[in-house]
Order: C-alpha cells, then sequence, then structure tokens
C-alpha cells in the first residue's frame, strides 16, 4: 500500500472514529433530554419536528421574501438619539471594525467575510454553511471537531455594528452606513433562509434584530435608500417568521423565549406592514409580559440562578418594555415591577465595586453590546439600565463601567451600595449578610434556593448551601465558574458538579446529577428552614440530595461570631458518611498554613483565618479535572489552576465548624 493511501485510510478510519463518538454523544444528548420532557411536551416535539421536516426541501432563499419589497420602516429616531449619546464609549469597537477585526467571547476575529460567518476562532474549523438545511446542523454534539458553537454564533450576532450604529447616530455619514449594509448584504447572501448554522437557534435570530433595529435607529432617512430599506425588510420578515414558527415551550421556555418574546416584538415594530408583523408584535408582547412573572421570582431573584443569566434576561425585558413604552403602548406593570425587584435583588449581591458573585452558568451574552469589551460588570450595567428604565436613580449599583447601553436606558450617572444587614430571599432562595466584619467590608451568600429553572435547569450548578465570600472587594470564596458548554466534554459536567462548589460533598456523589451539558438526571433543591437577622445573624437551611442513596439530609448553619462567622455541618438521619467538606479561594488570595489553619492573604495583607473542622483530614487540591476541585473558569473559554481547601472525614450529627476569622485592614 502506498504512503498516501495508507495516509487517507487512517484518515477514514479516525473520521469514523470520530462520527461514531458524536453519534453515541447525539444519541445521549436525546435521552437525556427526552428525560426532562412530559407526555405533552413529547407531543409538542413531534408536532415540532413535522414543522422542521416540511422547510429541510425549501431551497427558495431569499426569494421567498421577494414580495415584501419596498415600504415603511417603524420609527425609532428617539434611538438613534440615544445612541448618538453613546458614541464616545463605542469608539474602540468602531476602531476595531476598521482595523478588520471584532472580539468574540475575547478571541479575535478577522472580518474576512464570507468565511467570518463559520469559522471558529478557537478550532480553526468551519461550521456547515448554505450547503446544510439549519436544523440538519447538530450543533451540541460536534464540538470535538468544530469548536464550541457559541464562538461563531457570537460574530453571527452582528453585535460589532453596534458600535458603528452609535457613531452614525452621532454624526451620518454615507461611507460609514455603507459599511454597514455591505456587512447585512453579505450575511444574507451567505446565510439564506434557512440554511446554516445561524438559523438552528431562536435566541440567535432575536439578537440579531436587536442589531438590524440598531442600524435602522442609526441611518437617517436621507441615506436609506429603498434597495438598504428592502433588505432590512427581508432580513426582519425572514427572521419573525422563523421565529413565530418555533417558540420555545415547556423545558425550553427559558431565557429563550425571553428572547424570541424581544425579538418577535422588535420585529412588528420594525416592519409593520409585512404578512404577520401585526401578530408577531402581539405575541411578542403577550411572552415579555407572561414570562416575567415566571422568569423572575416575587422577590426578585431570576429563575435560572444565576446572576449574570439573570441580567441577561432582564436586559432583553427592559429592552421589550423600553421599546413597547416609546411606541405607545407600555407593557404591563408586571414587567417593570419585576425588573425593579430583580435589580433590587442583584444589587444586594454586589460589593462595592459593584461585583455580585459568579454563582451558576456565564456565557456572556449581551443584548446592547460594545465589543471589544467583555464587561467584567456586567450585571452593574443591567441594574443601572432597569434604573435609568423606571426613572429611580436609588437603584443604580455602587459602581459600573461605562457602556453603549447607558445611553440606550439614560441610566443614572451614580449609585450606592445596598443597605447592610441579612437580606434574604425566600422565593429564590439566598440569604445575604453585608457589613463589616474585622473591619473590613463584607458580602457573605449563602444558597438555600432550586437548582435552576424548568424541568431542565439547564444554567444552574449542583451548590446548594454553598458560599461565596467578598472582603473588601476581593472575591475570597469563589464559584468554579462554566469554561464551555457543547465542547466542553465532562469538564462541563465536572464544574456543574457539588464538588467544585463550596458546600458538603457526600460519598464522593454530586448533590445533583448531570445528564447532558444541560440537564440533569437527578435533581436537588435546598430550602430556608430558619433565619435570624439583625447583629447576631444566623442562616439554618438544608437539602435532601444524598438522601435517597445514604439515607442522610445534609444541614447547614452559617452564623455571625465575634471575629467573622462560622459554618456548621452535619448530616441528619443517624448514619456516618464519608464527607469532603471544599473551599475554592479566589485566584488572588494567597494561601499560608498556620497552625490547624490557613491565612488568606492578599498584596501582603492577611484577609482571614480559615480553620477547617477538628478530626477532619485537610488537604489542598489544584487542577483535579475529573472532580473540577481546584479548577477556576474567569470567563467563558478559560479555565485554569486555583486551589480549594477540603477537609475529609467521617461526619454524623455532631456538626463539623469551620471558622471564618477575618483580620481588619
Amino acid at each position: 500500500m502506498r504512503k498516501r493511501d495508507r495516509l487517507n485510510g487512517g484518515l477514514a478510519r479516525n473520521e469514523t472514529g470520530v462520527s461514531i463518538v458524536m453519534s453515541l454523544d447525539r444519541l445521549r444528548w436525546y435521552l437525556a433530554r427526552l428525560s426532562a420532557m412530559s407526555p405533552r411536551e413529547v407531543m409538542h416535539r413531534v408536532g415540532e419536528a413535522r414543522k422542521k421536516h416540511a422547510y429541510a426541501k425549501d431551497m427558495r432563499g431569499w426569494a421567498a421574501f421577494s414580495g415584501v419589497g419596498d415600504g415603511g420602516l417603524g420609527d425609532l429616531a428617539w434611538l438613534g438619539r440615544r445612541l448618538a449619546q453613546g458614541a464616545d464609549v463605542a469608539a474602540p469597537g468602531v476602531a476595531l471594525f476598521d482595523a478588520g477585526f471584532t472580539e468574540a467571547l475575547g478571541r479575535r476575529v478577522a472580518l474576512d467575510f464570507p468565511a467570518a460567518w463559520f469559522a471558529d476562532p478557537v478550532s480553526g474549523g468551519a461550521w456547515p454553511g448554505a450547503e446544510a438545511y439549519c436544523f440538519d446542523v447538530d450543533v451540541r454534539t460536534t464540538g470535538a471537531g468544530k469548536g464550541d458553537v457559541k464562538f461563531v454564533w457570537e460574530v453571527n450576532r452582528l453585535q460589532f455594528l453596534h458600535p458603528l450604529c452609535a457613531a452614525i447616530a452621532a454624526e451620518p455619514d454615507e461611507a460609514r452606513v455603507a459599511q454597514v449594509f455591505d456587512v447585512l448584504a453579505g450575511w444574507a447572501e451567505a446565510n439564506p433562509p434557512y440554511r446554516g448554522v445561524n438559523w438552528f437557534s431562536g435566541i440567535e435570530l432575536a439578537m440579531r434584530l436587536v442589531s438590524f433595529a440598531l442600524v435602522v435607529a442609526a441611518t437617517p432617512p436621507a441615506l436609506m435608500t429603498p434597495a438598504r430599506r428592502g433588505l432590512i425588510r427581508k432580513l426582519v420578515a425572514a427572521h419573525g417568521f422563523w421565529l413565530a414558527r418555533y417558540p420555545s415551550r415547556f423545558s425550553s421556555a427559558n431565557n429563550h423565549l425571553m428572547a424570541e418574546g424581544m425579538g418577535l416584538l422588535i420585529a412588528g415594530l420594525l416592519c409593520p406592514d409585512v404578512p404577520g408583523a401585526a401578530a408577531w408584535a402581539a405575541e411578542g408582547r403577550a411572552v415579555l409580559e407572561h414570562e416575567a412573572a415566571l422568569q423572575m421570582y416575587p422577590d426578585g431573584v431570576g429563575g435560572e440562578q444565576s446572576p449574570t443569566y439573570q441580567a441577561f434576561t432582564m436586559e432583553m425585558l427592559a429592552l421589550g418594555a423600553l421599546v413597547a413604552r416609546e411606541a405607545g403602548a407600555p407593557l404591563a406593570p408586571v414587567v417593570d415591577a419585576r425588573l425593579c425587584a430583580g435589580a433590587t435583588f442583584l444589587r444586594a449581591l454586589m460589593d462595592d465595586a459593584g461585583a455580585p458573585p459568579r454563582i451558576g452558568d456565564d456565557d456572556e451574552g449581551r443584548v446592547i453590546a460594545c465589543p471589544p469589551d467583555r464587561e467584567p460588570r456586567y450585571v452593574a450595567s443591567i441594574v443601572a439600565a432597569v434604573a435609568g428604565l423606571a426613572g429611580d436613580p436609588a437603584l443604580a449599583p455602587p459602581a459600573r463601567d461605562g457602556h453603549l447601553r447607558d445611553a440606550v436606558f439614560a441610566s443614572p450617572a451614580g449609585g450606592g451600595a445596598a443597605d447592610d444587614g441579612a437580606h434574604t430571599f425566600r422565593d429564590g432562595g439566598y440569604s445575604i449578610m453585608r457589613g463589616v466584619m474585622g473591619g473590613r467590608a463584607a458580602v457573605l451568600t449563602v444558597d438555600h434556593g432550586p437548582l435552576g429553572y424548568l424541568s431542565l435547569a439547564a444554567h444552574g450548578h449542583a451548590d446548594a448551601l454553598a458560599l461565596w465570600l467578598s472582603l473588601d472587594d476581593i472575591p475570597v470564596l469563589v464559584d468554579a465558574g462554566t469554561y464551555l458548554y457543547h465542547s466542553g466534554g465532562a469538564l462541563r459536567n465536572a464544574l456543574r458538579g457539588t464538588a467544585a462548589h463550596n458546600t458538603v460533598v457526600v460519598e464522593g456523589a454530586s448533590q445533583s446529577l448531570p445528564s447532558s451539558a444541560f440537564s440533569w438526571s437527578r435533581r436537588t433543591d435546598a430550602r430556608l428552614d430558619d433565619a435570624e437577622t439583625g447583629a447576631d445573624w444566623r442562616i439554618s437551611a438544608s437539602h435532601a440530595g444524598y438522601k435517597s442513596r445514604f439515607g442522610v439530609v445534609h444541614r447547614r448553619d452559617v452564623t455571625r461570631t465575634a471575629r467573622g462567622f462560622a459554618v456548621a455541618d452535619r448530616l441528619e438521619g443517624g448514619a456516618f458518611r464519608r464527607v469532603e467538606i471544599g473551599w475554592l479561594i479566589g485566584p488572588s488570595v494567597e494561601i499560608v498554613a498556620e497552625g490547624a489553619g490557613f491565612r488568606l492573604m492578599h498584596g501582603g495583607e492577611a484577609l482571614a483565618l480559615l480553620t477547617p473542622p477538628e478530626g477532619l483530614t485537610v488537604r489542598l487540591a489544584r487542577e483535579e479535572r475529573e472532580t473540577g476541585r481546584g479548577l477556576y473558569s474567569p470567563r467563558f473559554g478559560e479555565v485554569s489552576a486555583a486551589t480549594m481547601i477540603v477537609a475529609e472525614g467521617m461526619l454524623g450529627a455532631a456538626p463539623a465548624v469551620t471558622e471564618f476569622a477575618v483580620f481588619g485592614g
């Protein structure tokens, strides 16, 4: 056999092996997904599959929307005026575009079209385009060959145009407008309806509709030629039709459905005379009003159990509310009420630097974007946006970074921290203790709520009874983070598991067991059993995630002490079990052994002394990829080593007490 034949044979065998693995992964995903469905949802999915199949052979492309022709566009002059106020902060994004680049989740991407619409900036692979029907593209289990689909989708949200829209709104320029419409025309040519990876997900269509709206708002009427108007109308018509055809329902009705509601409302208002537009706008309004009361608890906690996902959902809801209000038909009062309650909760989570703890998933999704800014204080920006929308400066966060959305929502310039004391959010399941410990400003958060939202709990982590701690705006007890979604493999689930969080692991098992990257085969919710407020606060909470397997209930009491706080863990049920009590320490904090405990240092100063329970063996875990211990993902697509202090041994009804003594600054 010639060398080339041997090589080709080896490649073929390798590709076959990869194909088999991906097919098995896909089967596992479908089985996990099916287990989270009710009989009604199964019937809905069958009908949805028929609808998807009906368009698989439709090759008309944009010709299917030639009938929309030229016509009017919604009046978004008010939005153009607001965009103009954000031109200065948008300048870096304009400069990056002029250099031929954008950034997607921290990756520099060359705007080399049409390749850039499908190129993965990490793997170097290319996702399917017009040659494939969108629903034939396996975005969930092809990560081994293509990368994480979120990177290519990020570019196709067209959010790199947002800074250009601000520049055009501030200083209309034919050449700049021509650049923007050249991008839109190029996208349309490379992505005919409904072909390729970029038509797969409704949330991606909704984010592009926001980009179309910003283009319309920024372009003065004198520069909106019939050809440009016709292009916008075709884009909006195709996106509105596809969004309305495949709504997220049942277990999928999470932030994706909120995005779809926002997108449908915008589509209906952008092209009010296009067939179906009135129905889109009405459906979008109904979705936003209905989901506001479901996806956010009355106490303001987001159902996804993630501050950043809550902020993302709130941004969708807030933009929908703003657009509806400016159109003369405000959304129902429940929308404003939930937004303000959400801002109050998120503000309570924040330290004085405007940073909340990172809890649950974070994929850095944005509605109004300003690349290359990755917005480390995104949550604070959304709280400020709600303060602007509500006209209530008292809601504004203590600190944030300037952003284009400040102009869009007329966010107030300043703000302040939440009040000191114990803040308990019983519906959503968090208690937040704020105040001075040992002379340092402390924010301590305890999770005693549900795993996540709906049966999938897609973006929650198995972190029942976990703690997060900030001292003088320094993250001391932290969350392992997210890293990747579809291409994260085993590490995706390890970072969602209990061992990666600041809580107790019994017999090496996770409280809740993941079945795929976004679902669980076993789920555990925690509950608040008792709470005392005031100077001597105490929180007592429990979960039964180990009861059916090991016959025990984990109870955790967190109590204020003279020098800081103490955490008492016990297993109720009469049995002794082997446990591991982990504390993931922030990457900027140095750990120095001191007697039976560990001094936590930052910049040469001692922040606190962590003393593990007596009678347990203590070790420092780093970079244990199988369990997720000793890993830290600071942002999407990145993971690095960190240190977790782990106390191991037998535990029963007698409490194991971990003490945190805070040293004065």
